[in-house]
């Protein structure tokens, strides 16, 4: 995965350049090092505490990879390293995302967003719709956080920073544990354990290693996220794109209204093309656990607002994922559990 220097934002606590890290996925190459610019750009924006990575699935789907597939690591997850200050806002995060489509010189994209990613997908739309062809808003957080779901993610990064002032292994585990309870409940084990075991473990050891870096992911991840502004009818009016909004119906975290009310809400603002879908038995992470549903609905989605002289003449055959080797290595010693096996579409 390549990197591209991001330049500071306005924000006077944003000082130096953000290094981001993100991969590429076209039709004919699995990492390319620059966009088909014939084909329209999908821009897809992890959760807190795993990565790009979490869109495997997504980058492995013939039925997407007939677009430019783009992820990116925010600051402090994956590769990108970066500063988290106190007072760090959703917008903060949301101006990272804008800075690195105009630095990659990119046409607007069909931004997909998932958890933390769907809060910064939904701010790139009202903040900077030029920005954006379509967005797809999956797992989206309740308008204000709700306090068992704030104090589950100050519990993980409280064991994580226990792991960390104690050199304890078993503390890094329970805190991974923690984090795929609360987006897995107790589905797409098999998945959800490779995903922490061969990403997202190794790059937060990387990433989370002292008292002060372990502050900034608490930061980000329980702060920014509880005092959050509540997003209005007059914020969603700002909106040019068409809206997805997905959400599973087994989500631990958060009810089936959240999706609901959000759609609502859109609909209220004036926002002139909007759809809800409900994934049935999906976690959190539906896009992990659903993904056969989720990959088909993404495509769909997209091909329904790009105008027809630019829509792809064909399906790729033989695609594979950038992180098809490191998920499932030759020498696993994981069993694959054949339910949760790779969908071929």
């Amino acid at each position: 995965m390549p990197f591209i220097d991001v330049p500071p934002s306005s924000n006077p606590l944003d000082t130096a350049p953000l290094r981001v890290h993100y991969q590429i996925s076209t039709p004919t190459d699995s990492v390319a090092s620059a966009i088909d610019p014939s084909l329209p750009c999908v821009l897809f924006l992890h959760p807190l505490f795993f990565a790009a990575e979490t869109f495997h699935d997504q980058f492995g789907s013939p039925s997407l990879r007939q677009f430019n597939l783009i992820g990116l690591d925010f600051r402090v997850h994956g590769s990108t390293f970066g500063e988290v200050w106190k007072g760090f806002a959703l917008e903060d995060l949301g101006e990272d995302v804008s800075r690195f489509i105009t630095a990659l010189d990119i046409p607007p994209v069909h931004v997909v967003g998932l958890s933390l990613g769907a809060s910064a997908a939904l701010w790139l739309s009202i903040n900077h719709p030029s920005q954006v062809a379509s967005t797809t808003i999956m797992s989206i957080f309740s308008p204000r956080e709700l306090p068992e779901v704030a104090a589950g993610r100050a519990e993980i990064a409280r064991v994580w920073l226990d792991g960390v002032e104690q050199n304890d292994m078993s503390a890094y585990n329970d805190a991974a544990f923690g984090s795929i309870q609360l987006f897995f409940g107790d589905q797409s084990i098999d998945k959800a354990r490779r995903l922490a075991q061969y990403y997202s473990m190794p790059q937060d050891l990387a990433q989370w290693n002292d008292a002060a870096t372990c502050e900034r992911i608490r930061i980000l991840g329980v702060d920014t996220v509880v005092t959050r502004t509540v997003v209005t009818t007059a914020d969603l009016a700002k909106i040019t794109s068409p809206v997805l909004v997905v959400h599973g119906e087994n989500d631990l975290a958060y009810p089936t209204s959240t999706a609901t009310d959000l759609k609502s809400l859109l609909d209220e603002a004036g926002v002139k093309k909007t759809k809800l879908t409900l994934i049935p038995d999906a976690p959190h992470f539906c896009s992990v656990h659903a993904s056969k549903e989720i990959n088909a609905l993404l495509s769909s989605w997209v091909l329904s607002n790009i105008p027809e002289s630019s829509k792809p003449l064909s399906l790729p055959t033989d695609v594979v994922s950038p992180w098809q080797a490191g998920l499932y290595p030759a020498d696993d010693p994981m069993e694959v559990e054949s339910s949760e096996e790779e969908d071929d579409e």
